[in-house]
């Protein structure tokens, strides 16, 4: 494993798993990606 694919898997751990799938409790236990859907949703 080189330094390129080791940026490569960070990636997509943080643009996929961290930011789209994992709970935060910030946002009410709800993933980023649902609650920016929420959000858009209730402003129109």
């Amino acid at each position: 494993v080189d330094l390129d694919d080791a940026r490569r898997h960070i990636e997509f751990f943080i643009a996929d798993l961290y930011n789209h799938r994992r709970l935060h409790s910030s946002l009410g236990y709800v993933p980023p990606a649902e609650f920016a859907a929420r959000y858009t949703a209730a402003q129109t």
